[in-house]
């Protein structure tokens, strides 16, 4: 019951929703752009000098994805109140029909769920396409002969995928 109610709510406030499924999709794609691009550096043709800056700059890397994902959190959590404050009329509807706190905070919960695992999707999968791009800007610093090719980095992919969860979490307390 809960679930359809999510369904049809999320549904009923597209509008709404469209910043918090932007914001997702967004953070999804840079964390998997980031994350990916250090295969994409593992893949050109590296002197042995070029792979230890590499390594310094993996690193890096690893750290302002951090950073992304902290940023993200806010913006996260940001937009949640947004939609709550938004949609203040409406859960008290949900109060005087006789829904509990708790109920209210499951429906929201399953709305924010079905747009994040949306937002997961489309971010990774623009990820996906937009990480060669990331591999061209590393060819062009590194003075590196590059030819595009698209691939899934199913490790990309995981850490994404629990740097999402993270967020979302993290954002909706």
């Amino acid at each position: 019951m809960y679930l359809k109610l999510a369904m049809g709510n999320v549904r009923r406030s597209v509008r709404d929703y469209s910043v918090y499924f932007a914001t997702l999709a967004l953070a999804a794609c840079l964390l998997y752009s980031f994350i990916a691009s250090g295969d994409y550096l593992l893949a050109l043709d590296l002197t042995a000098e070029q792979r230890s800056v590499y390594g310094r700059i993996g690193s890096v890397l690893e750290a302002f994805s951090i950073f992304v994902v902290i940023v993200f959190i806010f913006l996260v959590a940001y937009a949640n109140r947004f939609i709550v404050r938004r949609r203040k009329r409406e859960f008290g509807l949900y109060a005087l029909v006789g829904m509990g706190r708790g109920s209210i905070a499951a429906v929201l919960a399953l709305e924010g769920g079905l747009v994040g695992a949306a937002a997961l999707v489309v971010g990774i999968a623009l990820g996906v396409v937009l990480s060669p791009a990331f591999g061209a800007v590393a060819a062009f610093v590194f003075d590196a002969p590059w030819t595009p090719h698209v691939a899934f980095l199913p490790g990309a992919a995981a850490w994404t995928t629990g740097s999402f969860a993270a967020i979302a979490g993290l954002g909706a307390v």
